[in-house]
């Protein structure tokens, strides 16, 4: 049976998966220029609020806090996370509910058909598979959260709102070894050193934000509660 998308085959959300990860020769490939070709053929974009999360420690734990606070107080949120545990749609929720296969699936076949001959790497593909549902299903915020790419990494494709850069001493040599730099597209690069880490505690400290570009951003160290805290009062002023 074919799939929706002319000329592509339908197949099950375990044979999308297996086909990414073997369509590009490297696991890791660094840079924004092949996905960024598909997100323009794709048109993804959002009128909601869009969020951030990089750095090295604690990412997951305030993206969870985030999508908890705006969906006790209503909102609908679009969460993508990574990695799985058990499933692959445990990366892609809505409404804190995972995507299911099926919608998966349209994704995967939209993504695609839009790709051509661009070879992804498997987190490539993948968050655009994450980029289209969430610009289908209109959430009333986006939280994403970076990969290992730091400023390369294929969610700065986004326009961010908010930037929250969790800080840790990362073990990973991928990730520089104080805190990961990020890059938000069209709004300026945003490098957090130990330099500027420190020059800044008081103020990070005191819940101050640095802005880059109309970007707000903030340092969350330790603690996730509180950058999810802070954060949730930034988007609702």
């Amino acid at each position: 049976m074919g799939g929706q998308n002319s000329g592509i085959p339908h197949r099950l959300l375990a044979e999308w998966t297996r086909l990414a990860e073997s369509m590009h020769p490297k696991n890791i490939d660094m840079g924004l220029e092949r996905i960024r070709i598909v997100k323009e053929r794709l048109g993804i974009r959002f009128d909601c609020p869009v969020v951030i999360v990089g750095g090295t420690n604690g990412k997951g734990s305030t993206c969870a806090m985030l999508q908890t606070i705006w969906k006790e107080a209503g909102y609908r949120v679009g969460l993508y996370t990574s990695p799985h545990i058990h499933r692959f749609n445990e990366r892609i929720r809505v409404d804190g509910e995972m995507a299911d296969d099926e919608t998966l699936v349209g994704c995967f076949e939209v993504v695609e058909a839009a790709r051509g001959d661009v070879a992804l790497t498997f987190f490539e593909f993948t968050t655009l598979v994450a980029l289209r549902l969430f610009a289908e299903a209109k959430p009333d915020a986006v939280v994403l959260e970076v990969g290992l790419g730091g400023r390369l990494d294929a969610v700065n494709l986004i326009d961010a709102d908010v930037v929250v850069v969790a800080v840790g001493v990362s073990p990973n040599p991928i990730v520089p070894r104080s805190v990961a730099g990020l890059e938000v597209s069209k709004k300026g690069t945003i490098v957090v050193n130990d330099a500027t880490m420190q020059s800044n505690l008081p103020e990070f400290y005191a819940g101050g934000d640095i802005v880059r570009g109309g970007a707000t951003v903030i340092l969350a160290m330790g603690d996730g509660r509180r950058a999810a805290a802070h954060m949730d009062a930034q988007l609702r002023s």
